[in-house]
C-alpha cells in the first residue's frame, strides 16, 4: 500500500477538487429509490441500463455490477478508443503489444485478442467467426464521437449472449441522428506525426425517421521503440524505428424509420509491428497487419401487444485479417504472409413479456451460420504454400430470464441458455524440405458441443436508497477455428483436444445512493476459470485453471453544478490453480480517480483522471513497476458560435512504464509503451 499511496499523491490537484466535492455531498437532499429511478443519465451516471437483461430496467435492479461511460464522460476526458474508455471503467486494465490492446478483467487478462469478452454495437455481436476477437482499437467500427454510452457487464454473459460473453458484454449504444441535428467536420493532431479527420450528419426526417452517418481516417507514425532482448538482432542494437505506425479508415451508418433500423459499417487498419513476432526478422521494415471488419444489420423492434415485446435481427458480418513478415530462415529470405476469411450470418428472435403478475420474462432464440472460416499461410516469391484450412461451422441457441418480483424489498432474478455448436474444417501442410516431392498431410476435424449456462441473482433492498445483490452465474467458450490444431508434417500434430473453457463466478455487490446525485457501492468476487485454452508446444489443449479473488469499491457523484466524479479501486488476487503461481500480467491492486467540472464564468470544462496500477508478472518470471498514468483534458461546445475545441495531454507525469508481452514476441519480455503525448482537436458544425 505503500506503492500505491505514492503514485496516487501525486496530483495534488486532484486532491483539492475531491475537498470541494465531499464538502457539498451532504448538503444535497436524501430520495427513496423511486424518485432515483425516475432520473435519466443527465443526473445520476448509469441509473438505466440495457446489456444486463437485454431490456431497458434500473441498474440498481440489473442482475449484474454494470458499468457505465457517456458522451459526455468520452468528451471531458479525451477518449480516443474504445480501449480508454473500458481502462476507465473499475476492475479493468489494458495491455498492449503494439500490435492490438488486450482487456483485462479483475486480473485475468490472457491477451487473446479479446475472444474472452463480447462486445456489441447496439446489442448487434462483433466478434469474428476466426479467432473469435473483438475490437477495442480503431478497428472497432464506430468512432467514440458517435458513441451515446458504454455499458460494461462484468463476469459471465452466456446465460443470454452465449458464447465469447465469459468475462464481460461490452455493449456501445451510438448517437441518433436527431441528437446531432446536422453535420459537424472534426480536425484532430497529435504528436509523433498524429492527425486525424472525422465527419458526421444525422437528422431526424419528416416522416418521423432518423438517420446518422459517419465516417474518419486516422494516421499516426508512432514510436522508436528499444527492445534491449534485442540488441544483438543485426546492427539496430535493438531499436525498431519507424515501425509502429498506423493507419485506420472507417465508415458508420444507420438508418431508423418506423420500426425497422438498418446498420452498415466498414472499418480497417494497418499496423506496422515493431515486436518481431514468432521468430520473425526484427527491425523488418516489411512486418504489418491489417484487419478488416465488415456488418451489415436489419432490426425489427415493436411493442406486439400492451405486455409483449419483439425484436427481430439479422445480421451478416465479414472479417478479413492478413499480416507480412519475413522469418530469415532461407537466402533468399520470401516475404511470408498469413491470410485469414470470415463469413457469417446471424439472427436473433426474442421476446419481453410482462403478463404474468410480478413477472418480466425475456426469452428468444440465436444463430449463427459461419460460411466461410478459412486460414492459409504463404510465401510469397517463391511461391509456396505452408498451411491451408478451410472451414464452417454452425451455433444455435434458446434462452429464457425471468425477474421475478418476490415483494416490495426482494427480487429473484432466474436465467438459463443452451447452446448448440458445431466446427469443422480441413487441415492440410506440406514440408518443402523433402524437394522435389515434398510430403504434404490433410486433417479433418470437427467439433460439436451443447453448452448450458446458468445465472442467478437475489436483489434485496432493505431500506429504499440501499440495495444488495446476491450474484451466481456460468459461462463457456468454445474453441475457435485457430485453436482447432495444426498439421506439421512429416507428422501429424494431434489436433481438436481443445474443449469448451468454464468460467464459475459469485459475486456480492452492495449499492448506497447518499442521496439523489451520489451513490457508493462495493463488490465482492470470486472467479473460478477452468480448462483455459493455451498452445504450450505444437497445438491448443486445455492449459490450466484460473482462480481470481478480490474486491471492487467505488463511488460516483453528480452535482447540480455539473461537477461530476468517479472513483474506484479494485484488489484481485489471480493465480494458477495447478501451480499456485501468481498469474503473468495481472496487478494486485489497479485504482481511478476521475474528476471534471465547468470552469466558473468560462465556457470550458476541465476533465481530469488518475489511473493507478500495481506491479505485475511477466511470462519470464520478472516483474514491471507500478505506474501511475495522469491524464488532463481541457474541452469547449460552441465556443465560437459552431465551433468546437480541445486539448488534451496524455500521461502528464511522462511515466516511462511497460507491458507485459506475450509468448509470440520471444525473446522480448517487456513492451514500452506511451510516454507523454498531446492532442488538439477542433470541429465545425453546420
Amino acid at each position: 500500500m505503500k506503492i500505491l499511496s505514492r503514485h496516487i499523491a501525486a496530483p495534488v490537484l486532484l486532491a483539492s477538487m475531491l475537498t470541494t466535492t465531499f464538502g457539498n455531498a451532504r448538503a444535497e437532499e436524501s430520495a427513496s429509490l423511486d424518485t432515483l429511478l425516475s432520473l435519466n443519465l443527465e443526473t445520476l451516471v448509469g441509473i438505466r441500463v440495457i446489456t444486463a437483461s437485454k431490456t431497458e430496467e434500473s441498474a440498481a435492479r440489473a442482475p449484474a455490477q454494470v458499468s457505465v461511460v457517456t458522451a459526455e464522460d468520452i468528451r471531458a476526458f479525451g477518449y480516443r478508443t474504445l480501449g480508454e474508455v473500458l481502462r476507465s471503467m473499475p476492475g479493468l486494465q489494458v495491455s498492449n503489444d503494439r500490435s492490438y490492446p488486450y482487456l483485462g478483467v479483475r486480473g485475468i487478462n490472457r491477451k487473446d485478442y479479446n475472444s474472452r469478452i463480447l462486445v456489441l454495437i447496439n446489442g448487434l455481436r462483433t466478434n469474428e467467426n476466426m479467432y473469435d476477437s473483438s475490437f477495442i482499437d480503431r478497428t472497432f467500427p464506430v468512432d467514440v464521437e458517435a458513441i451515446e454510452r458504454v455499458e460494461f457487464v462484468a463476469g459471465p454473459g452466456s446465460s443470454l449472449y452465449g458464447n465469447n460473453a465469459l468475462l464481460g458484454v461490452v455493449n456501445v449504444i451510438t448517437r441518433k441522428g436527431a441528437s446531432v441535428d446536422g453535420g459537424r467536420l472534426v480536425g484532430e493532431a497529435g504528436e509523433r506525426g498524429a492527425w486525424r479527420g472525422y465527419a458526421e450528419f444525422g437528422r431526424r426526417l419528416e416522416n418521423g425517421g432518423d438517420v446518422f452517418l459517419a465516417a474518419s481516417r486516422s494516421l499516426a507514425d508512432g514510436e522508436n521503440l528499444h527492445f534491449p532482448e534485442q540488441v544483438s538482432a543485426g546492427p539496430s542494437r535493438g531499436w525498431a524505428r519507424n515501425l509502429d505506425g498506423e493507419v485506420a479508415r472507417k465508415v458508420y451508418g444507420q438508418w431508423t424509420v418506423g420500426d425497422f433500423t438498418f446498420m452498415g459499417t466498414v472499418s480497417q487498419r494497418d499496423k506496422d509491428v515493431p515486436t518481431a513476432p514468432y521468430g520473425t526478422v526484427f527491425n523488418d521494415p516489411a512486418a504489418h497487419l491489417q484487419d478488416r471488419l465488415s456488418l451489415l444489420a436489419a432490426t425489427y423492434q415493436s411493442s406486439l401487444a400492451s405486455n409483449l415485446k419483439g425484436l427481430f435481427r439479422a445480421s451478416y458480418g465479414a472479417y478479413d485479417f492478413q499480416n507480412d513478415y519475413h522469418y530469415g530462415s532461407s537466402d533468399p529470405d520470401p516475404l511470408n504472409h498469413d491470410i485469414v476469411h470470415g463469413r457469417w450470418w446471424n439472427g436473433e428472435i426474442n421476446f419481453e413479456y410482462t403478463g404474468i403478475s410480478s413477472h418480466r420474462i425475456v426469452a428468444g432464440v440465436e444463430w449463427q451460420n459461419n460460411i466461410r472460416q478459412d486460414y492459409r499461410n504463404r510465401d510469397v516469391s517463391p511461391a509456396y504454400v505452408w498451411l491451408d484450412q478451410g472451414g464452417r461451422g454452425s451455433r444455435q441457441a434458446v434462452f429464457i430470464d425471468d425477474a421475478i418480483e418476490l415483494g416490495p424489498q426482494w427480487q429473484l432474478d432466474l436465467g438459463l441458455r443452451l447452446d448448440r455448436y458445431h466446427s469443422e474444417a480441413r487441415l492440410s501442410a506440406c514440408d518443402p524440405s523433402l524437394a522435389p516431392a515434398p510430403e504434404c498431410l490433410g486433417l479433418d476435424v470437427s467439433k460439436r458441443g451443447i453448452a448450458r449456462n446458468p445465472r442467478a441473482a437475489l436483489i434485496y433492498s432493505p431500506w429504499p436508497d440501499t440495495t444488495i445483490k446476491a450474484l451466481y452465474a456460468r459461462a463457456f467458450r468454445a474453441p475457435s477455428p485457430t485453436e482447432l490444431g495444426y498439421v506439421e508434417p512429416p507428422s501429424i500434430a494431434t489436433v481438436g483436444r481443445a474443449e469448451p473453457e468454464q468460467l464459475y463466478t459469485r459475486e456480492l455487490v452492495i449499492e448506497h445512493f447518499l442521496n439523489d446525485r451520489f451513490k457508493v457501492w462495493a463488490n465482492l468476487f470470486k472467479y473460478d476459470f477452468q480448462g483455459v485454452i493455451d498452445i504450450p508446444e505444437d497445438t491448443f489443449v486445455n492449459l490450466n485453471d484460473i482462480r481470481s479473488r478480490g474486491a471492487v469499491v467505488g463511488i460516483e457523484r453528480n452535482s447540480t453544478a455539473g461537477d461530476r466524479l468517479k472513483a474506484s479501486y479494485t484488489c484481485a488476487d489471480v493465480i494458477d490453480r495447478d501451480t499456485g503461481d501468481k498469474l503473468d500480467d495481472a496487478p494486485r491492486h489497479m485504482a481511478r480517480l476521475a474528476y471534471t467540472r465547468p470552469l466558473p464564468a468560462l465556457p470550458w470544462r476541465i476533465g481530469a483522471e488518475t489511473l493507478f496500477f500495481g506491479e505485475r508478472r511477466t511470462l519470464a518470471g520478472r516483474r514491471t513497476p507500478a505506474y501511475t498514468l495522469v491524464n488532463l483534458t481541457v474541452s469547449s461546445e460552441r465556443l465560437w458560435n459552431n465551433v468546437d475545441v480541445s486539448a488534451s495531454i496524455y500521461n502528464l507525469l511522462d511515466q516511462h512504464y511497460d507491458d507485459p508481452a506475450r509468448g509470440a514476441h520471444s525473446p522480448i519480455d517487456r513492451i514500452p509503451q506511451e510516454t507523454r503525448s498531446f492532442r488538439v482537436q477542433m470541429g465545425i458544425r453546420f
